[in-house]
């Protein structure tokens, strides 16, 4: 038991730091993840001479309406890209399927017998576009045992987008981004008639929520968490399908024989048919091409599925959602589609222009005026009322223990204090903290450091969610505060003597910290929003504290911000420097910082921390080796040399070699882009050339 001074000690040593993201997750995203029709966007396709024809269909999502069990979509299944044509010879065109169907808010796992996804729309893009299975609907000689693959015998009728119409139903079999994202795509189309597509894939962050499965469940792109709580970086979500090792085909993988399929051959290769494939579990998706996880949408976790394709951007088995669905299905539908018409609730949305005031629903002429309690919470408006205010705490004395090497932080109960307008109904919950009680009510009780999020609900069931991240330091030393100061010479704007913002700006720049791969190999979790990053963030930087009798030895590294004024700063949004919980204050320190396509530097002496000076590698002097380490930029300043595109600390034709594999390459947060411009050009070649062969000093390589 610890004494009584021991406490007190402690208890002033304790050190709690709260951040209020009021965006750090989307409100409702099956209400508010839709895109909805402008009123004067219309779908448009090419025909086979490449004229680009109006069909003067609305495109997209026409109105949404929602209570605290459904949501419903009228749409005409018509994208906003352009469609077609369509090679292989399919007459058809997209057309308006005049869609009404329903998405349920609280999707539950099927605990029983799976529902078999069938022909038809199994879900649907967030643009109303049907999602249709791996199928072509058709089997070999038509005697449905070995059911034909969509992507490949129906490869040569896709549309650049990757989609095509089945007697006008507009709809995709796989991944809706057009073909030219891979290097060597399935097909040429795009040359002449190119298309955007729904969206293009970021290999440097966490793919956008597309769609929600007909179980409620949402469908996000090729890429998520390395780890499902959110940590561990990006990471390329991989189907456990693969093909059989068979050459003939007259069983199924679970060994029943079956009528005799053509054998393996040039014309009917492995992946033709849909029984070629296996479940193994060699990716990291289920069988349901899904997984339980942490996404930006979902901070606290849900089921979710994925869509797939390799390294290159080639979709693969079973491209969006497995044989079976992970979820309920709740049997709702409309339009001309196929799918059966259910009604999901007591009250369907009234047709438009039919006001009915009192059924929880804004359509038609009602308004805020007409039917005020309507149009205050539900309908096509798509508005959340809940707010939430700011989310703070009290505690009490800290208490640690250990764990072997690695220390367990603790707290006697602390309560979070939330407070909320426009709210019937609220939760908390975490990844990595502790909830000990009050997980419904403004006012939980936590007894461990983490992130908390409180959801709040109105009486429509919308919702706002925000965070709040509790930390704390136990030990002898409280958080000692590095402050530095450096630029990056690819970056720099002599005329305005700032560095450029473009990463954050366009929301290329990664919302977690990027340097948990090799060369560096940091394991560290900084993560956060990118509406919670500084408006004037530039891009991440890795921080060295490192041992004064050896500045080979790093004591201990933070990923941080670099902001346009050359400021580092932690990511707590509150400190001016970075904090550091495992260096003792009062004692010197080399310091040391590192960028993902700059060379590194060290200081060129000790620094004692906590620095009330910012230390600035933007003068010479202050560098290890001085000139030969950093780049001059003839304003009496200097910054990192451009160029060391693979973090080894040298610039050389590896750094090169970089580039051109990358040359070209828009809108995605990598190495070759010395400039920051989200673009892969000549200019981040001549940035690149006069740096070639210069050499890091020894401390700062890999």
């Amino acid at each position: 038991m610890l004494k009584k001074s021991t406490k007190k000690i402690m208890f002033w040593m304790l050190l709690i730091l709260v951040i209020h993201a009021s965006t750090s997750a989307q409100n409702s995203p099956e209400i508010t993840s839709w895109i909805l029709s402008d009123g004067t966007t219309t779908c448009k396709y090419y025909d086979t001479n490449a004229n680009i024809i109006d069909t003067g269909i609305e495109a997209n999502i026409q109105a949404v309406w929602y209570d605290c069990d459904y949501v419903w979509l009228e749409a005409t299944g018509t994208p906003d890209y352009l469609t077609g044509p369509f090679p292989d010879g399919n007459p058809s065109v997209p057309t308006d399927q005049n869609l009404s169907f329903v998405i349920t808010r609280n999707p539950q796992e099927e605990t029983g017998v799976k529902t078999v996804n069938g022909l038809g729309s199994i879900g649907y893009f967030i643009n109303g576009v049907g999602i249709f299975n791996a199928s072509d609907g058709m089997s070999y000689n038509n005697q449905g045992v070995w059911n034909r693959d969509a992507i490949f015998f129906e490869n040569d009728g896709f549309d650049c987008s990757r989609g095509h119409p089945a007697m006008g139903n507009y709809h995709h079999h796989q991944n809706p981004a057009p073909f030219n994202i891979s290097a060597n795509p399935q097909s040429t189309i795009c040359t002449t008639y190119p298309s955007t597509g729904l969206y293009t894939p970021n290999a440097s962050q966490h793919s956008s929520l597309l769609g929600f499965a007909i179980d409620g469940f949402p469908i996000y792109g090729p890429y998520g968490y390395a780890n499902t709580d959110g940590t561990g970086g990006i990471a390329l979500m991989v189907s456990g399908y693969e093909t059989r090792n068979i050459t003939q085909r007259t069983t199924y993988a679970d060994g029943t024989s079956v009528t005799a399929g053509p054998a393996v051959s040039a014309t009917y290769p492995l992946g033709a048919f849909i029984e070629d494939y296996e479940f193994t579990g060699n990716g990291n998706l289920d069988a349901h091409n899904g997984r339980f996880a942490v996404t930006p949408e979902y901070p606290c976790g849900t089921y979710a599925y994925y869509i797939t394709m390799d390294t290159d951007g080639t979709s693969q088995y079973p491209y969006i959602i497995g044989p079976e669905f992970y979820g309920v299905v709740v049997n709702c539908g409309g339009g001309t589609g196929g799918e059966p018409v259910v009604d999901c609730d007591a009250i369907p949305p009234p047709p438009a222009g039919a006001p009915c005031c009192g059924d929880g629903q804004c359509n038609g002429s009602e308004d805020s005026t007409t039917c005020p309690g309507d149009c205050t919470g539900g309908g096509s408006s798509v508005s959340c009322t809940p707010t939430i205010g700011a989310v703070q705490y009290t505690g009490s004395a800290c208490v640690t223990a250990s764990a072997g090497s690695d220390p367990v932080l603790g707290c006697n109960a602390v309560n979070l204090n939330g407070s909320a307008t426009g709210a019937t109904n609220y939760s908390w919950c975490t990844n990595d903290g502790n909830i000990l009680s009050g997980s419904t009510s403004l006012n939980p009780s936590i007894d461990q450091v983490g992130t908390y999020y409180l959801t709040a609900l109105d009486a429509n069931c919308c919702s706002v969610t925000s965070a709040v991240t509790v930390t704390q330091n136990c030990s002898s030393n409280p958080n000692v505060v590095v402050q530095m100061r450096v630029y990056l010479e690819g970056f720099y704007n002599l005329s305005t003597g700032l560095m450029t913002t473009d990463l954050y700006t366009t929301g290329v720049i990664s919302t977690g910290q990027p340097f948990n791969s090799s060369p560096w190999d940091y394991s560290g979790t900084e993560s956060l929003t990118l509406s919670a990053m500084p408006a004037n963030t530039v891009d991440w930087v890795l921080v060295e504290v490192r041992d004064a009798a050896d500045n080979f030895s790093i004591v201990e590294q933070k990923a941080a911000l670099l902001l346009s004024n050359g400021d580092v700063v932690d990511i707590d949004g509150v400190t001016s420097g970075v904090n550091f919980s495992n260096i003792t204050s009062s004692t010197n320190y080399y310091l040391s910082v590192k960028s993902r396509n700059h060379l590194g530097v060290i200081s060129n002496t000790t620094v004692n921390l906590p620095n009330t000076i910012t230390y600035d590698f933007t003068n010479n002097a202050n560098v290890f080796e001085n000139s030969s380490q950093i780049s001059d930029l003839g304003n009496d300043s200097y910054a990192l040399y451009a160029g060391d595109m693979n973090s080894d600390g040298v610039i050389s034709v590896a750094d090169f070699n970089v580039y051109v594999f990358d040359l070209s390459l828009t809108n995605q947060y990598i190495a070759a882009d010395l400039d920051g411009n989200n673009s892969v050009t000549i200019a981040d070649f001549n940035a690149y050339r006069p740096n070639a062969s210069i050499i890091g000093v020894p401390q700062i390589r890999y």
